[in-house]
């Protein structure tokens, strides 16, 4: 691959969220690009469309460049295009785990200093636990089947189909590999976790190792259980599949008894695992 100061320009460029995504829907608009498990994928197209109206809908609720989005979703669909809105707008990204409750949940969304979360429903009654001691979080947007979404919390409550519906970002926000494409946060292990702030060229130099090192095409598809909410799912399988031009499955967490069965369903070439997974495997 060679070292990162010996890249062109264009390929650097092209590790932003935004030249990936706007590159591909303009080069490959109806390859398979992005799908839950084995259903029927979204294409290029229709993954940056969707992602423009994502962000579209985060700045009609008053995000702006470089402000920061928390996001508490577990696996889906919904929480790559959150990410991805979040970064077409210019925001940064900020994923943090779907366990955290209490003061570990109260430490991160003042820590990043967030105004807007995009939280599953199963999560929002957390976030109502905790609202007294919330320092700068105004207003959520709530993923889900309720149709009710008051929190109950004082926050500010908006549905994500008001996202999805919302009027599209005309295009995406000028980006460079020195822009902050996210925060992500330690595990937390020797103290309260630390938010990791990582430009576009950490997480693409990631990408464009794992895409070189392991040939990858548009032929190729990776499977993800690996949670949305930490790097190697993100950057080390995501977006090297997408830079690529393949295809991305998404499932919902690692399964001891289905992991290979899963692979073959969603024809698979690719995959990630962490630590012991392999260990789990292999027994």
């Amino acid at each position: 691959m060679g070292s990162l100061t010996t890249l062109t320009k264009e390929v650097k460029d092209g590790w932003t969220i935004g030249n990936m995504l706007s590159r591909q829907a303009k080069e490959r608009p109806d390859a398979p690009a992005l799908q839950w498990q084995t259903e029927e994928p979204l294409t290029y197209k229709e993954l940056y469309d969707r992602c423009l109206r994502i962000a579209g809908g985060l700045d009609g609720m008053g995000v702006e460049t470089e402000d920061k989005v928390l996001i508490m979703l577990p696996n889906s669909i919904d929480i790559v295009l959150a990410w991805f809105g979040t970064n077409l707008l210019g925001a940064a990204e900020v994923p943090i785990n779907i366990h955290y409750k209490g003061d570990w949940l109260t430490h991160e969304v003042n820590d990043c200093g967030a105004h807007v979360a995009i939280v599953h429903e199963e999560y929002v009654p957390r976030f109502a636990e905790i609202t007294d001691d919330l320092e700068h979080l105004e207003t959520l947007v709530v993923v889900g089947e309720g149709k009710d979404v008051n929190s109950g919390s004082g926050l500010e409550v908006h549905a994500w189909v008001e996202l999805e519906d919302a009027e599209a970002l005309p295009e995406p926000a000028e980006t460079h590999v020195y822009d902050t494409m996210g925060i992500l946060y330690t595990s937390g292990t020797t103290g309260p976790s630390k938010g990791v702030v990582l430009p576009y060229g950490v997480s693409g130099i990631f990408a464009q190792a794992i895409l070189d090192s392991a040939h990858l095409t548009d032929e190729d598809v990776a499977y993800v259980c690996n949670p949305l909410f930490h790097g190697n799912a993100q950057f080390m399988q995501v977006l090297p599949i997408l830079l690529a031009g393949g295809r991305v499955s998404i499932w919902q967490k690692f399964s001891v008894s289905g992991w290979l069965e899963q692979i073959r369903e969603c024809g698979a070439t690719i995959t990630n695992t962490i630590g012991v997974i392999l260990q789990f495997i292999y027994d």
